[in-house]
């Protein structure tokens, strides 16, 4: 007779506070951001996330997602007014790369760092919806929307 692995039945979270995916695996701002986008101005994730955060609190960025513009508050129509309206509605999407069994591995969010913001700024405990991918079906995935 063989035995279980209790590690088998790990279920992976669906929701995951904006707080906590502030956090998760290696986001740092030169190399994961969108693809390897990144600012000047971001010396430490912390400064990339305050950028997003005011990139989220542009005028309008409800409708067409994130601008450029910055905002230190939201403006008429912006994503985080929309949020906190409403809450996070499209996935925000986790990679998971492959390991070997038994070792840990960290996710790193491949799409939803403006939702992720603006989720954290109305309130860090938000519950934001993930998607979980291994990067098969990343391009059926990214939509950019929240």
């Amino acid at each position: 007779m063989s035995a279980v692995n209790p590690e088998q039945f790990q279920q992976l979270p669906m929701f995951v506070p904006a707080g906590r995916l502030r956090d998760v695996g290696d986001n740092d701002a030169a190399a994961h951001f969108n693809g390897g986008e990144s600012d000047f101005d971001d010396v430490y994730p912390y400064d990339t996330w305050e950028r997003k955060r005011q990139e989220a609190n542009g005028p309008d960025t409800a409708d067409r997602g994130h601008g450029g513009a910055r905002h230190n508050t939201p403006q008429p129509g912006s994503m985080t007014e929309h949020v906190a309206a409403h809450g996070v509605r499209e996935p925000v999407v986790l990679h998971h790369y492959g390991s070997d069994p038994g070792e840990e591995h960290k996710p790193v969010m491949m799409d939803g760092y403006h939702r992720t913001a603006a989720a954290h700024a109305v309130n860090p405990a938000t519950e934001v919806p993930v998607q979980h991918t291994d990067g098969s079906n990343w391009s059926v995935l990214r939509k950019g929307r929240y």
